[in-house]
């Protein structure tokens, strides 16, 4: 009888099983990787800055990064013609917290957010007439008056009113007025105060300008126009949407 080599046929089965693990091996990898490279750069994606899509009105891409501004042009909001309707009172704490915002940024002295708290207690405490809201969007703004006399005239000693619109989503203002005994201001220094609170001086296009009562400060990139003015009884910060409005309008 003629031997069996026992070996070269445990070798060649060998051979074989592990010809066949590597290709197991290979496909349960090629199984693997696309979801490993999904997750990855999913990963990417969520650590690294997203793009924002383009929206009408705001074509650069530098000014559509700063959250305020996607906002504002995604509301097509016009901060200085917001409409009020009657009041509601759930709104009142986001402008108390909005006048702190201001005072912690440096765009409000303390001593101006005293002078209109009697306006901010009679809206809560319910007076009459005292508070008027609105919202668009992400964007809530809050009126609130008190000392007016029975005709409505506002001029009297005792009045005050605040009215503030706000970006709910960033907690940046748009648009805020102070009516009352108000101390001295700088409306220098809080338009760049106001500008840095809402991320906006990153842009290099500011175009600053000296008003009779006040400054103003313009870009294109942002397509905004701000406003800052302080009188004897008022103070008034403005953000103006360019978009659509005709030029030197």
């Amino acid at each position: 009888m003629r031997p069996v080599n026992l070996s070269g046929i445990f070798q060649g089965k060998g051979s074989a099983v592990l010809v066949t693990a590597g290709v197991l091996a290979l496909c349960g990898a090629s199984l693997l990787l696309p979801g490993w490279w999904g997750a990855r750069q999913e990963q990417n994606l969520l650590e690294g800055p997203l793009p924002r899509p383009a929206v009408a009105g705001l074509p650069d891409e530098q000014a559509r990064a700063i959250p305020i501004l996607y906002d504002l042009y995604c509301a097509r909001l016009q901060p200085g013609n917001f409409g009020w309707q009657e009041g509601d009172a759930a709104l009142l704490p986001g402008l108390e917290q909005c006048l702190d915002h201001l005072l912690e940024s440096g765009v409000l002295s303390r001593e101006m957010v005293e002078a209109v708290q009697p306006a901010l207690d009679a809206a809560a405490a319910g007076e009459e007439g005292s508070c008027m809201t609105q919202r668009t969007g992400n964007f809530v703004g809050v009126q609130v008056t008190t000392g007016a006399d029975a005709s409505g005239h506002t001029g009297g000693p005792g009045y005050c009113a605040v009215s503030a619109v706000w970006d709910t989503a960033t907690g940046g203002v748009v648009s805020l007025t102070l009516a009352g005994t108000l101390p001295d201001a700088d409306p220098a220094l809080m338009l760049d105060a106001w500008r840095r609170d809402l991320g906006l001086d990153v842009l290099d296009d500011w175009q600053d300008e000296t008003r009779e009562a006040g400054v103003s400060a313009r870009s294109d990139k942002a397509q905004v126009y701000l406003y800052c003015a302080a009188e004897e009884n008022s103070l008034r910060m403005n953000m103006t949407n360019l978009s659509g409005l005709e030029p030197g309008g």
